[in-house]
């Protein structure tokens, strides 16, 4: 049995983290996450 089986069981559970992670995803990918990138010294 693969780790993920015995770590995430419910699959209500894994349906709402999917679609939580599928948000992320696309937040990420869009052009709203690129105004928070720092290029500066130290942090960038």
């Amino acid at each position: 049995m693969p780790s993920g089986d015995a770590l995430f069981p419910d699959p209500a559970l894994n349906a709402q983290r999917k679609h939580v992670l599928n948000r992320w995803c696309g937040f990420l990918s869009g052009p709203h996450s690129r105004e928070h990138l720092n290029t500066s010294s130290p942090d960038g």
